[in-house]
């Protein structure tokens, strides 16, 4: 009866590279390459800037990339939150319908389906052009991806138990619960690791196509209009960082969440 779990929460050796280490290694031999690279190829700094004009940028002013990173950061953990709240709820409402399941799964697919960036102009249009809508449209891409992976935890429930408990009269609050949740755990934490930096490169393009003047979207906007590379390439650097520590987060808690199972 545990061999099934064990089997299910064992680490696969690909994961391992996604830990601090195998992240930093992989990042130390990234940026090998990137300055072989400019010097094999005399890549001019206006084209590629060095690694080290890169961190020059960010050292020169690290409280602007921190400023704007985590005002970024706001925006897209609130985005996050609200689409993993809404796309559990559903998929916890619908479970039990086939009928309700089944087109809420297309409808999801299809927003799905919808490019981030004609979604910007309508938020904007909705709801202004202050944190609101670029929150929003995190949510909508966010949302419908938990959904699925929710939906298709909460449908690996076994089906005996599941009869058992409604042969007792058993609330579907009681049958979610006690049943589904615990069943679909792998699947919401795998869909939390997708959504987490998911939410943070959402927020950036709403930020891009419509944000304030202190976040990393409209700064990478900025630096590339006038043509301060260096600056564009700290940005993209802050953001990578900020999506990684995000993902961290979602397996750290993935990983707590196993040892209390």
């Amino acid at each position: 009866m545990n061999a099934a779990p064990a089997e299910r929460y064992a680490p696969r050796a690909a994961t391992r590279w996604l830990t601090v280490p195998g992240t930093v290694l992989l990042l130390i031999l990234f940026v090998a390459a990137w300055s072989a690279a400019i010097r094999i190829l005399a890549i001019g700094p206006l084209t590629l800037p060095s690694p080290s004009g890169v961190l020059a940028a960010v050292a020169d002013k690290p409280g602007v990339y921190l400023r704007n990173g985590w005002n970024s950061l706001v925006e897209a953990v609130l985005g996050l939150g609200a689409g993993v709240v809404v796309g559990i709820s559903v998929a916890g409402l619908v479970v039990r319908r086939r009928t309700a399941r089944a087109v809420s799964a297309v409808y999801a697919s299809a927003l799905m389906a919808v490019p981030v960036v004609a979604l910007i102009p309508l938020a904007n249009a909705v709801f202004g052009f202050g944190m609101l809508p670029r929150v929003v449209v995190v949510a909508m891409a966010v949302g419908p991806l938990m959904f699925t992976f929710a939906l298709n935890g909460f449908s690996a429930a076994d089906p005996g138990t599941v009869e058992l408990f409604r042969s007792i009269a058993a609330s579907p609050v009681r049958v979610v619960w006690a049943l589904h949740l615990p069943a679909a755990m792998p699947h919401l934490m795998s869909g939390l690791r997708v959504a987490a930096p998911t939410s943070f490169t959402v927020a950036l393009l709403a930020q891009y196509f419509g944000g304030s003047l202190e976040n990393l979207g409209t700064y990478i906007k900025s630096a590339s209009v006038q043509l301060r590379v260096d600056n564009l390439w700290g940005a993209a650097l802050t953001a990578f960082v900020f999506c990684a520590v995000l993902f961290w987060l979602a397996i750290a808690l993935d990983r707590m969440l196993v040892r209390r199972h």
